[in-house]
């Protein structure tokens, strides 16, 4: 299970034992009962339906607006003036915004909760007030810092691969370049002595070849360092063909290349299993791959012509994929069509590009 998924089944198991707690305190029957359970039933389906959203915009970012309402209804409700009870989700709904979101929009919509917590307190602005103005500035202000940690560490593993690359750049210049200066000029002095001194043509013309071999050395070497074989679906693809003697189609309409590591290690992982489960289990021998932008989404679609299957039974592979998908808030569909099986994913586009 991963971190989001165990955020949300926590926070869900800790406020309906709250919650069960609350209403026993508060004694509620008839038009309030009902009313109290309506509203949690509510917050319930908004926290479901949060955790199930795919893309962080708008409707995300109110659903956390919604929620800090729907607790402040439930607190009107109450008989006393603080249920501590029903207090404890404010808290909640801070740290999980804080967790999510990014940290300028946690900041906001944290200061906003925070507010929305301290009404009912405003009537006797005493000690009590105080201190739960400072409980929560200081959630406030640690979640603040552990996400700024986080931005810094991601702008100086970006700063480092900048760095690395116009280091490449500097050796490509300073050693192919030379190299290649080099050989210019002896292939030159051939040319110029080719009809008056055979001899010393073919000697120059030996040096080019070794020259010409040690520039396709240095630059095989500097594409190595900058090219990341581990994600290069073409060539895996291609291996792949070789191995199977499958007939891959693969269209990449989203430049996946300029794509981040992370996301690029996302869809080649992806396409490797996809590939591997057509072989393997549909015995398929034409296999298409297509990668989209489409507005918010990048969509990756791989259908084949193998036996596909009634029903699926979702193993370590396909529960892979739906973790990663999971992890980068993207979402993850499969099945059998009339002939085959397809798979199709959608990830966020949002700062997908290097």
């Amino acid at each position: 299970m991963n971190f989001k998924k165990s955020l949300y089944l926590t926070k869900s198991i800790a406020v309906v034992l709250l919650f069960a707690m609350a209403y026993i305190k508060e004694h509620a029957d008839g038009a309030r009962a009902i009313a109290f359970i309506g509203l949690f039933i509510s917050l319930l389906a908004g926290q479901y339906i949060r955790s199930k959203m795919l893309i962080k915009g708008k409707t995300y970012f109110s659903s956390f607006l919604a929620e800090a309402f729907l607790i402040f209804a439930l607190e009107s409700l109450s008989k006393y003036v603080i249920n501590n009870y029903l207090h404890i989700f404010y808290i909640f709904l801070i740290l999980e915004a804080g967790l999510v979101l990014d940290r300028k929009k946690a900041l906001w919509i944290n200061a906003f909760i925070a507010g929305i917590s301290l009404i009912k307190y405003f009537y006797k602005f005493d000690n009590e007030f105080l201190f739960q103005l400072l409980i929560l500035s200081f959630i406030i202000t640690i979640l603040n810092y552990a996400s700024a940690q986080k931005e810094s560490a991601v702008k100086i593993e970006e700063l480092s691969k900048a760095n690395e690359r116009l280091r490449i750049g500097r050796e490509i210049h300073d050693s192919l370049g030379h190299t290649l200066t080099g050989l210019i000029m002896q292939l030159e002095m051939a040319y110029h002595v080719f009809d008056t001194d055979k001899d010393k043509s073919s000697g120059l013309l030996r040096d080019s070849i070794g020259s010409s071999r040690e520039a396709l050395r240095q630059a095989r070497q500097a594409v190595e360092k900058l090219r990341n074989d581990k994600y290069d679906i073409i060539e895996m693809i291609k291996r792949f063909q070789e191995q199977t003697a499958a007939v891959i189609v693969f269209n990449d309409h989203a430049d996946t290349p300029f794509f981040k590591e992370q996301y690029k290690s996302l869809i080649f992982r992806l396409i490797q299993e996809a590939l591997t489960n057509s072989i393997k289990h549909g015995r398929a021998k034409n296999i298409s791959i297509n990668i989209n932008r489409e507005k918010d989404h990048i969509k990756i679609m791989i259908e084949d012509d193998g036996s596909g299957a009634e029903k699926v039974i979702e193993g370590y592979g396909l529960k892979g994929m739906s973790e990663r998908l999971d992890e980068m808030n993207g979402c993850f569909d499969y099945g059998s069509r009339n002939k085959g099986f397809f798979i199709k994913a959608l990830i966020p586009a949002g700062d997908i590009y290097e």
